[in-house]
């Protein structure tokens, strides 16, 4: 919607300086009906031009809310603030951005490539088509802005807690601070289990991470214990997890 307001403008503009030209022309060499067939012409373009600068405004405001209703129909679920829906390949730039932040990639072993992250996000469309789940690309409803995945995966990996459903997330650093991970984990929890039945979801994060832990306790799971990561066995700083539980019949 935003481009086609624009392509008009342009197009409007375009038109108004071609015919103040010929207005121009005109002026010295055509004949009277033609240059006041041209004048008002010239007049209702330029009159279109500033009533669509003046009124930007209320133009930016209908653009928002076009926008905010085409990124609504896609998603499979909603919280407060946050929609929840399936990748497509317009989300690789975005994500590709966020996992080559240093920052939110601390507590993994290294930052990923924008192959990496191509591979990644084909990963998860196949895991959604699978289990009807994933890691769910997450906006801010208000904009449409991505902010990062909150969602689940089926993990088989073997320890004493897998194999289990587990919920993550991964956002972006502005958009910390702000409680997206609390509450879009208890959206995915509640989907979790009053949509696709599970009995149990856990979630995991290294010994260190103990923002994530904070929200794993906030959102109602307890923590059973730790374990070496099978995954993570060649990277001894990160090796050592943390996993906490909630059951269906405990979730509120």
């Amino acid at each position: 919607m935003k481009i086609k307001i624009i392509i008009l403008f342009l197009a409007l503009t375009f038109v108004f300086i071609t015919a103040f030209i010929f207005l121009a022309v005109y002026s010295t060499e055509g004949d009277i009906n033609n240059l006041d067939i041209i004048k008002s012409f010239v007049t209702s373009i330029g009159i279109c031009i500033i009533l669509m600068i003046v009124n930007r405004k209320g133009l930016l405001s209908l653009i928002k809310k076009t926008s905010k209703i085409n990124l609504t129909k896609n998603y499979i679920f909603k919280s407060e603030r946050l929609g929840f829906r399936n990748w497509n390949a317009d989300d690789l730039t975005e994500f590709a951005k966020l996992n080559a932040d240093e920052g939110v990639m601390e507590h993994f072993p290294k930052t990923l490539t924008e192959l990496e992250t191509t591979e990644f996000i084909v990963r998860l469309q196949k895991h959604y088509k699978e289990k009807k789940y994933t890691y769910f690309v997450t906006e801010v409803l208000a904009t449409g802005e991505f902010i990062g995945f909150i969602g689940m995966a089926y993990q088989d990996y073997k320890t004493e807690f897998t194999p289990a459903t587990d919920i993550g997330w991964r956002l972006k650093q502005s958009a910390w601070g702000k409680g997206y991970a609390t509450e879009g984990a208890k959206a995915c929890l509640d989907f979790g289990f009053n949509n696709l039945n599970l009995d149990k979801i856990i979630s995991t994060c290294t010994l260190n991470n103990t923002k994530s832990a904070h929200v794993m306790a906030k959102i109602g799971m307890k923590k059973v214990g730790t374990f070496n990561h099978p995954k993570l066995k060649d990277y001894p700083d990160y090796e050592t997890c943390i996993c906490y539980e909630v059951m269906k019949v405990d979730f509120k």
